[in-house]
Parts: C-alpha cells; sequence; structure tokens
C-alpha cells in the first residue's frame, strides 16, 4: 500500500497524545474515505502545504470547525507558539490541536517524500549528514537528539508553510545557508581542515530559528534578538554545543583568532544568501561574497562613513577567509563539488601582495586549527 507508512505514523504519533484514540481516528479515516482521497501516486510536483490541507480537511472538519484566519496561518501560529510559549495565544483547544497534529503529520510525510524523487534543489533540500561523519564528530549524541527536536517541532514543514502564506521566505534562506556551508564544510573537511560536520549542519539549520520566538515588541527587533532566542530554544533542548555555534552568527562576531571553522563557514554562508522583492515576494538565491556585500550596501539607510567602514571591514574579513578556502582547493560555488587545485605556495617567488595573501591564509589556517584542539580538549 503506497500509505501504509503514513498510515502507521498516524496511529503512533501525536494524534494518540492529544488524546485521539486509534478507534475513533480509524472511524474519521473511514467516514471520510480519507486514504481514497489521496493521490493514487506521490504527486509529480513539490508538495504545496495548501494542496496537502485540501486532502486533508474532510478529517480536520470532523475534529473542528476552521479557525477564522484559515488552517495554514493558524497551523504556522500553532508550530511557532510551540516552539516559543506566546502567552498572548493562551491553550489551544482539543479539537483544533487534533486537527493540526493530524494535518502536519501528513503534510510532513509528504515532505519527506520528495527528497528522492526530484533534482536536488538547495533552497529546499535538507540533506542528513552521514553516519561516517556522524562518527568522527564530537558531537554524535548531541546530533540524534538535535534531530528529534527538529523532527518533533515539525521545523521544516513549519519553513515550508511560511513560504506560502508569509511575505518572506524563512525555508528558502535557512536552507540555502545549511546547503552552502554542508557543502563547504564537507570539501574542507576533505582538504584536511578540522571541520566538524554535524555540528556545520546543525548549526546551519537552527541558526534563525529565534526569529519565531521574536513577536509583539520584539518582532521589530529580530535583526538584534533573535541570537538570543536561538539560543535559548536550543538550548532549553539540551543541546549546548549547538547552541553556541548557532547563536553567534552575526558578522559582527568575526573576531578570527577565537573562532571555530564551524563558525566562520556558518557566518560566511549566512553573508552570502540573500533576498530581493519581486511583486511583494521575496526572492531568494545564493551570491557570490562581493555580490551580497553591494546588496547589503545598497539597501542601508543613512549610510555613514562610519557605517561603511564597518561592513567593508566584514567583507574584508570574509574576502580573507574566502581565500583561505580557496587555498586548499575548496571550491565555494553553491553548485559545484569538485575540489578546485589547491593554489600552489612558493613563498620565495611570492610578490607583496602574494606574500601578505599566504601570511593571512596560514594565520587563519593556525588560529582555526588551534581552536579545534582547544574545543576537543573542552
Amino acid at each position: 500500500m503506497l500509505y501504509q507508512s503514513l498510515q502507521e505514523r498516524l496511529f503512533s504519533g501525536a494524534l494518540q497524545e492529544d488524546g485521539l484514540s486509534q478507534r475513533a481516528l480509524k472511524r474519521i479515516l473511514k467516514e471520510t474515505e480519507f486514504f481514497a482521497g489521496l493521490p493514487k501516486q506521490l504527486p509529480q510536483t513539490r508538495t504545496v502545504c495548501a494542496e496537502a490541507l485540501a486532502w486533508c480537511l474532510p478529517v480536520m472538519d470532523q475534529l473542528c470547525p476552521a479557525p477564522e484566519q484559515g488552517w495554514l496561518r493558524e497551523c504556522y501560529d500553532e508550530l511557532s507558539h510551540r516552539l516559543y510559549p506566546d502567552a498572548q495565544r493562551g491553550a489551544t483547544p482539543k479539537g483544533e490541536r487534533q486537527a493540526l497534529d493530524f494535518f502536519v503529520t501528513v503534510l510532513s510525510w509528504f515532505l519527506e517524500k520528495e527528497a528522492d524523487r526530484f533534482p536536488y534543489d538547495p533552497l529546499t533540500d535538507v540533506p542528513s549528514v552521514t553516519e561516517e561523519e556522524l562518527g568522527s564528530s564530537l558531537i554524535g549524541e548531541e546530533y540524534r537528539r538535535w534531530l528529534d527536536a527538529i523532527r518533533k517541532a515539525h521545523f521544516i514543514a513549519l519553513m515550508r508553510i511560511g513560504r506560502e502564506i508569509m511575505p518572506f521566505d524563512p525555508a528558502s534562506h535557512t536552507i540555502g545557508v545549511h546547503h552552502l556551508a554542508l557543502h563547504i564544510a564537507r570539501q574542507a573537511a576533505q582538504a584536511g581542515l578540522p571541520v566538524d560536520i554535524p555540528m556545520v549542519g546543525a548549526a546551519s539549520l537552527s541558526h534563525d530559528i529565534g526569529k519565531f520566538g521574536c513577536r509583539g515588541d520584539d518582532a521589530k527587533r529580530i535583526p538584534y534578538l533573535h541570537y538570543y532566542y536561538t539560543y535559548q530554544w536550543l538550548e532549553r533542548q539540551g543541546l549546548p554545543k549547538i547552541a553556541h555555534i548557532a547563536a553567534n552568527h552575526s558578522t559582527w562576531d568575526l573576531e578570527f583568532e577565537n573562532l571555530t571553522l564551524e563558525s566562520l563557514l556558518l557566518i560566511y554562508a549566512d553573508f552570502r544568501v540573500r533576498g530581493t522583492r519581486e511583486n511583494g515576494a521575496e526572492i531568494v538565491k545564493i551570491y557570490t561574497l562581493a555580490e551580497s556585500y553591494d546588496m547589503i550596501l545598497s539597501k542601508l539607510a543613512d549610510v555613514t562613513p562610519e557605517k561603511a567602514r564597518r561592513y567593508q571591514t566584514v567583507y574584508t574579513k570574509l574576502a580573507d577567509f574566502e581565500q583561505m578556502l580557496v587555498s586548499h582547493g575548496v571550491c565555494t560555488a553553491p553548485d559545484s563539488a569538485e575540489m578546485l587545485p589547491a593554489e600552489p605556495q612558493h613563498p620565495a617567488l611570492l610578490g607583496e601582495n602574494e606574500l601578505l595573501g599566504a601570511l593571512s591564509n596560514r594565520m587563519f589556517e593556525n588560529n582555526i586549527r588551534l581552536m579545534y584542539m582547544i574545543t576537543k580538549d573542552v
């Protein structure tokens, strides 16, 4: 049966915790002919949350009347509330909770089925780390707990719903940063640089989760406060190492002498994934470092000489970091898995600029290895 695993998930998850017995659920599924109403084969296009909702509505209507703001917005608010409880929201009625959990369970199942059926999309697909990468990680067990927490929070479903109903696109930015950071981290590891790939994966996918906690007066200060809320959620899940890297991704944290390679990769990737407005919607792309810098400057209001110098310093530091990666054969383009040939180092033949570049690369590598040793000891 095509939907056997979905049926098993419906009968062994949050719905029973919500007080919807297997017997009652089986009766509703039978009366509404839910499985008969699903596509006879998996859709040939990416899952649309609104379409998945239409498949679920006959069951949800049996559990609760539709909320005034609509089910998609209600689901978005409820999942955000579960990440960061909102005192203004109050308790969710039992029937509504059951209906929402039914929908998000079905939606998450369809989203998971996309991975092997469509060409890889760096702004939509979230690849897992390998068992080999987990085996060499310093946070193997913490990563598994993180993965469980992200799944229980239906974080991917929350972002995909946001892509359809919000004026911004939380999915494309977060997943794009995850893709770029992980893509470069794997090459860096291949080049012999000390990097914890599961740490990069977990921290990059979690780095903006705190934005869902910024509401009320805090919503006006998302660029400043989401770091705190990111740390708060991850710490609450018992994930202190991931919390430290994920929450400290501001470009103003660029003190290379005391940052790990994992932190540098997250800051670098976050800088390069940018959104623009087109017909009221946010369009996210992965840009080059120089393109991102130009975009940031063009968006800044009241650019004073001091502010311009500040961003110039950030850009210069990131450019130095990028050059160090390239010198080790790492390709920073988001759509290439090929290692570049490492630049040969012949100190006796270097000119002044090349000498400065070589010294900068050596400084980066020494600091990265030192921070790795310190982190490993701790």
